[in-house]
């Protein structure tokens, strides 16, 4: 099976590093990135108590 390509995850995560819009307005740009790393593993704000990103075992964003 072929490695997965992030070139798209990639390009919407420096847009969001560059982005002077609020988190909130942001976050469509960052969360492909972990939904593809992490698949079904990646849960978001209150799916995890109120953290940003959590994903089982390995990333707690708050």
């Amino acid at each position: 099976m072929a490695n997965p390509s992030f070139g798209e995850e990639l390009e919407k995560l420096k847009e969001y590093l560059r982005s002077t819009d609020n988190e909130d307005a942001k976050r469509p740009l960052l969360y492909p990135l972990f939904q593809k790393l992490f698949k079904d593993k990646f849960k978001i704000e209150s799916n995890v108590y109120g953290a940003d990103i959590y994903v089982a075992g390995q990333l707690i964003i708050d």
